[in-house]
Parts: structure tokens; C-alpha cells; sequence
């Protein structure tokens, strides 16, 4: 950068002796270098000198804009280079977040931080502070030169200049900040509405609101382009009045010299010298502004990304450097007076005591909101309790063996998301190029009747599904869900409503396979209270409670709320 301002100032300074050698041939014996340089290499047509003198300048101009491209380059490459690990920091420290975490943000914010905000992190702000130190350089290296040439002249260019510029920014320096924070809010609010379409596109066709969400997305559309309307209005309207300014300054230039000097030939070297440091200066201020206005415009997403960093970077890191060797469960695990209750919410449950035997099947069953879901996070380590702990063979698991005691769980919700890819890559997520096991997967798409339903489509393994498997049914994606978890093979399946698509009959034959793999550990949470007759044991959880528990005969026959569960699901 240094470099590259010196070979500015040295083909600015080139200017003026051009200018005199041009004007006034004769006072070539007044510039001792350019004389010498004429008489040791006896030039005897001085019109060639000049055009010489005139190329060597030219070279000088063309190796500064040469190197000032290169220092571009390498300026946008670092830049680039950063929104990946900015990015890439920001999403790992997303991804070690604890559960809970997830069920309080909303993903368009996290989705709008990583590809919005760190855009504009590094486009308005990193890169910005990269040519304003550049150009800042630049510029102080031609005011002192010119300083040099004449300091009354100089001083008050600078100040006209100068003080245009900052009078101007300071004027707008309050209006950008709250331009960024409502660029912020407007973008999260499009996010919201683009992602909220797109999930219920079904809804919106079947009720023909799709103007409703096109009027919503109207708003904060509008609502952003005019911010950004307004924030490049600011970073370049400034330049047509400093235009007035720099008009000013060369009139100014002219008249003070004119005062001051009696022969033109002096004045025009030095008007030349002034005239092209004004052609170098105008746009390096210019884009020392432009840097100025777009940093204080995304000041307010990077003190979103700053904070999220800095507040989320511990835990994140403490969850990342947990020890991931697997807890092993010999004889059995439990959850002991658990109590929990989510971020300043009412108790969801209170005194809870479940234990399951190793190679058991039990099934859990309750109301909707009763806290079954939250019972099975407590379960998979996904979720700490606020009181009672997680036991593991009669030992109380601390959280930091969380991740270890999460190896030994395949879990399926009710709600599978699939990949645009084969059924097989589905199944068996190996998405960093890993070699897919085809016998494991076979084995796991007989067992949940995967092979079935391709078969009936006329399809087989390499069928691709489609985006979050739009080209299958619920019942059939929950089917490749329950596959994925067999092919992971581990010791504990957890089934959360994950039949809840599939008709009777087939539900009946996909969990029959499941209870015939004699050492897996199955915790079943199911509405179709009747499905559960194959459990060792049925957990009834009641508003946030265990309120009885027992095999399913049992159950029938003295629990008068589990019968009118048994009902329920009948009707």
C-alpha cells in the first residue's frame, strides 16, 4: 500500500517538470536531473525527449494502476476468504449449542446471520476498512507532497476538502446506524416470510391466501429497498457537492497563484501538478467516504455477529471439546425427581421417575402437551433437568458425558426431514463421501417396509425423493426415517409418533420387526394407545406427571384413565 503511494506521489510529481519542458523548453537547464539525463544521452531532438519524458511518466501511471489492481485483488481475495470462516466460526458455534437453544431462536435468524449479516460484515465493513487504510495512504501521501510544491495552497485545499467531507458525515453518521438496524429487522422479516410460504405451501393453496403472504413479503420488500435506497443515496451523493468544493479550490488555486506569480510558465507546472493530484485525490476521498458511510451503515450486524460470538463461544466450545467416547448401558438407565421447565416458562414436568431395562420395549403414552416429548429429550441427554439427573446403571450422568451417552440412541420423530437424494443416501447419511454399507441398508429398508412402497412405485434404492421427500407420502418418508435409525444400528431406538403416518395394518408389521431385533432397547410414543400391547411396560404421563405405569393387561384392568385413553384413540 505504501509502495503503491509512492508511485502515485512520484507520477504526480512527474507532472510538473513535463509541463515546464513543454511550455518553456529553456527550463530544462533549470531541472538539473532531466538536464543531465538530456545531455549524457545527447539528445539533439527535443521533441523526442518530451515524448520519451512523457512515455517513462505514462509507465509510472500504468505500473501504480497495475499494482493498485494487484492490492485490490489481494484485498478482495482476504475479504472473501474471511466471510467463509467468519461463516463457517458462526455456524460451528451454532451447531454446539445446546437443544434448548434451537427451541428458542427462530432458524431465519440464525439462517439471516450467517449469510446476511457476515456478508455484510465483510463486504461494508472488513473490506471497507481495507481501502480506507489504502486510500487513506494514498491520500496523505499526495497532501504532503503538494504540501511540499506550496503549503498555503495545500492547507487550504484540505480544508475545504477535508472539512466538506466530515461536515457531511457527520451529518449522516446518526441517520446510517438507523438505516443498518432497519435493514437488519426488514431482511429477518422477509426471511421469515419467504421460509413460512415455502413450509406451508399446502395450507396456503388448499385456503387461497397466497396474496396474504405476497402483501406480507410487499411490505418489508418495500420497507428494504428503501433503506437501501436511501444508504447508497448517502454513500454517493456527497461526491456532487464536494465536486462544487473541489471547482472551488482549483478556482481558488488559480487566482492565489496568479497573485503570487508573475510568469505563466511557472504557474502552469505547478496548476498541472495540482490539477492531477485533484484527479488522484477526488476518488480516493470519495471511496474513503464510501467505506465510512457503508461501516456505519453495518455497524449494527456486526455488533449482531460480535455478540452472538462472544456470547455463544463458550458453551459452544464446551460442548465441541466433551468427551465423545460412547457411555455404555449394562443393566439399565433412569431419569430420578426429574423437574424441568423451559426458559421463563411454567414446570412442563415435576418429579418425574422412569426406569428402562436394557433390551426392554416401553411405550409411552399421554395427552397432547402432557410432556411426553419432553420426557424423551430428558431421555437422549438432548435436554438437562433443572432437578433429578439422568442415571446410567445406578450412576448419576453428568451433562459433560451427555454426547457420549447420546452414541448409544437412534431417534425418529414424527416429522422426518430427507435430503434431495436417494433413498440409500437417506438411509445411510454418509455425506462426506463415505462408502454407503448396501447389505446394512438392504437389511434396514426390509425391515421398515421401505423396499415395499418402491417396489409398488416401480422404483428401487436410487430413487431420488426430492426436496425433504416432496415426492412421497408422510407415511412413506417416516418409513425411511425408522430405516435410517436401524442402519445406524445402535442399542436404544426411540420411535416420538414416528408411525403416526402409516395406516394400522402397516404400522402393526413394521413395529413387529423392530420387536423381533430381541437386544435393541425401544421407548415407543405413540396417540394409538392400542399399538401398545407389545410393550413390557406403558409409561402414562399426565400434565407434566408419571401418573401410573405397568404392563399393558394391567392397565386395562385397573387404570381407569388409561382406559379412556384406549377409548380416545379408538373413536
Amino acid at each position: 500500500m505504501v509502495f503503491n503511494a509512492l508511485l502515485e506521489v512520484l507520477g504526480i510529481a512527474s507532472i510538473a517538470p513535463l509541463i515546464a519542458v513543454i511550455v518553456n523548453p529553456e527550463s530544462l537547464e533549470t531541472l538539473p536531473i532531466l538536464n543531465d539525463i538530456y545531455v549524457t544521452y545527447e539528445f539533439k531532438d527535443f521533441q523526442k525527449f518530451t515524448i520519451l519524458l512523457g512515455g517513462v511518466i505514462l509507465c509510472i501511471i500504468l505500473v501504480s494502476n497495475s499494482m493498485m489492481l494487484m492490492t485490490n485483488y489481494f484485498s478482495v481475495r482476504y475479504a472473501n476468504n474471511r466471510e467463509y470462516t467468519i461463516g463457517r466460526r458462526l455456524l460451528e458455534t451454532y451447531i454446539y449449542q445446546p437443544y434448548s437453544f434451537f427451541l428458542e431462536r427462530h432458524s431465519t435468524d440464525l439462517l439471516r446471520n450467517i449469510f446476511n449479516e457476515v456478508s455484510y460484515v465483510v463486504s461494508n465493513v472488513i473490506m471497507q476498512l481495507l481501502y480506507l487504510l489504502s486510500r487513506s495512504i494514498s491520500v496523505v501521501s499526495i497532501l504532503v507532497f503538494i504540501f511540499v510544491v506550496n503549503p498555503q495552497v495545500t492547507i487550504m485545499l484540505g480544508l475545504i476538502l477535508g472539512g466538506a467531507y466530515g461536515a457531511i458525515y457527520l451529518f449522516l453518521k446518526t441517520r446510517l446506524y438507523r438505516l443498518g438496524k432497519e435493514s437488519v429487522a426488514a431482511t429477518q422479516e422477509k426471511l421469515r416470510t419467504i421460509t413460512d410460504s415455502i413450509r406451508v405451501i399446502r395450507d396456503i393453496k388448499m385456503l387461497r391466501i397466497e396474496n396474504i403472504f405476497l402483501k406480507k413479503y410487499d411490505v418489508e420488500g418495500r420497507h428494504y429497498a428503501r433503506v437501501k435506497t436511501l444508504s447508497d443515496l448517502y454513500a454517493v451523493a456527497p461526491r456532487y457537492i464536494i465536486e462544487v468544493f473541489a471547482i472551488f479550490a482549483l478556482v481558488f488555486a488559480v487566482i492565489y497563484l496568479s497573485a503570487t506569480r508573475d510568469n505563466a510558465n511557472e504557474i502552469l507546472p505547478v496548476l498541472g501538478v495540482y490539477t492531477f493530484a485533484g484527479y488522484r485525490l477526488m476518488p480516493a476521498l470519495q471511496m474513503i467516504f464510501n467505506a465510512l458511510s457503508k461501516i456505519q451503515f453495518s455497524s449494527h450486524s456486526l455488533d449482531i455477529i460480535a455478540g452472538e460470538l462472544q456470547d455463544l463461544q463458550s458453551v459452544s466450545l464446551e460442548n465441541k471439546n466433551r468427551k465423545k467416547a460412547t457411555v455404555p448401558c449394562k443393566k439399565n438407565f433412569s431419569l430420578k425427581d426429574i423437574s424441568f421447565r423451559y426458559r421463563d416458562k411454567d414446570m412442563v414436568l415435576h418429579g418425574v421417575n422412569l426406569s428402562v431395562q436394557k433390551g426392554e420395549k416401553v411405550g409411552i403414552i399421554g395427552e397432547s402437551g402432557g410432556g411426553k416429548s419432553t420426557l424423551i429429550d430428558l431421555l437422549a441427554g438432548l435436554s438437562k433437568p433443572e432437578e433429578g439427573g439422568l442415571y446410567i446403571d445406578g450412576k448419576l450422568l453428568p451433562p459433560s458425558d451427555y454426547a457420549g451417552w447420546r452414541q448409544n440412541i437412534s431417534y425418529v420423530s414424527q416429522n422426518v426431514y430427507l435430503l434431495d437424494d436417494t433413498v440409500d443416501m437417506n438411509i445411510s447419511m454418509e455425506m462426506q463421501g463415505g462408502q454407503i454399507d448396501r447389505a446394512r441398508a438392504k437389511h434396514a429398508r426390509e425391515l421398515a417396509l421401505v423396499d415395499e412402497f418402491l417396489e409398488e412405485m416401480g422404483e428401487d434404492s436410487s430413487l431420488v425423493t426430492g426436496e425433504n421427500g416432496i415426492r412421497l407420502s408422510g407415511g412413506q418418508r417416516q418409513r425411511i426415517g425408522i430405516a435410517r435409525a436401524l442402519y445406524q444400528d445402535k442399542d436404544i431406538l426411540i420411535l416420538d409418533e414416528a408411525t403416526s403416518a402409516l395406516d394400522v395394518h402397516t404400522e402393526k408389521r413394521l413395529l413387529d420387526n423392530i420387536v423381533r431385533q430381541k437386544s435393541k432397547t425401544l421407548i415407543f410414543i405413540t396417540h394409538r394407545v392400542e399399538t401398545l400391547s407389545f410393550c413390557d411396560r406403558i409409561y402414562v404421563v399426565s400434565e407434566g406427571k408419571i401418573a401410573d405405569s405397568g404392563s399393558y393387561d394391567d392397565l386395562q384392568e385397573r387404570s381407569s384413565y388409561f382406559k379412556k385413553l384406549v377409548k380416545d384413540s379408538k373413536d
